[in-house]
């Protein structure tokens, strides 16, 4: 795992770190936050697996809000810490993946200024050697209602083709979100993928939503 930038580390001696979980002093989550933030591995219906860093309970929920509504993306370093951990050795080190995070609305992008699966994403790719970042491999073809505010039927149908491949032939792929509830916008992603000819996709998220 690479460390941190220089300069990230010297802003530690104006503005000490904190725990994104729950705030006590210290960089990354805490000993007792990190303890309870236990990696999660699901096999969607569609066979899709999915490795979390953990369910979307307190630490991981807090820590999410405030870099997504306070703009505290600083947090990244540690949340991307934590996916890693959930993600299996044999994707590690091994061959070249390619890291491929959901892309946003237009609209929210304007509206937050930065989308946290990219963030998450280059991350990602910044602590593992063997994981190449391919933003570009996924685009939107339209623009989608808010998931959040929608049914688990209506989720998937909002998605329905919604996503685009740019490549990606022979590929093995990682696909990367923040919170997985339903599952329709990473399954509907990976279609687009193995349909352009991506070897294998994969999953990974921050949170896992109890569904």
């Amino acid at each position: 795992m690479k460390p941190r930038p220089f300069l990230e580390r010297a802003l530690d001696w104006l503005y000490p770190p904190s725990c994104p979980g729950c705030g006590s002093e210290g960089y990354g989550f805490c000993e007792k936050c990190r303890c309870g933030i236990v990696p999660q591995h699901e096999k969607l219906g569609s066979g899709l697996e999915v490795h979390a860093a953990g369910l979307y309970g307190q630490e991981l929920r807090s820590a999410l809000l405030q870099t997504k509504m306070l703009g505290y993306t600083y947090y990244i370093y540690a949340l991307a810490e934590a996916m890693l951990r959930a993600i299996p050795e044999r994707l590690r080190g091994k061959f070249p993946v390619s890291v491929v995070p959901i892309p946003p609305s237009k609209r929210r992008l304007r509206r937050r200024g930065y989308h946290c699966p990219y963030l998450l994403g280059r991350e990602l790719v910044r602590q593992e050697a063997a994981f190449v970042y391919r933003p570009d491999l996924l685009s939107l073809t339209r623009e989608l209602a808010e998931q959040k505010t929608l049914s688990r039927a209506q989720r998937f149908a909002n998605v329905k083709n919604a996503y685009a491949a740019n490549g990606g032939r022979g590929l093995y792929v990682l696909l990367v979100d923040d919170v997985l509830t339903t599952g329709a916008s990473v399954y509907e992603a990976a279609q687009a993928l193995y349909r352009s000819g991506a070897m294998r996709v994969e999953v990974s998220v921050l949170g896992l939503r109890k569904r």
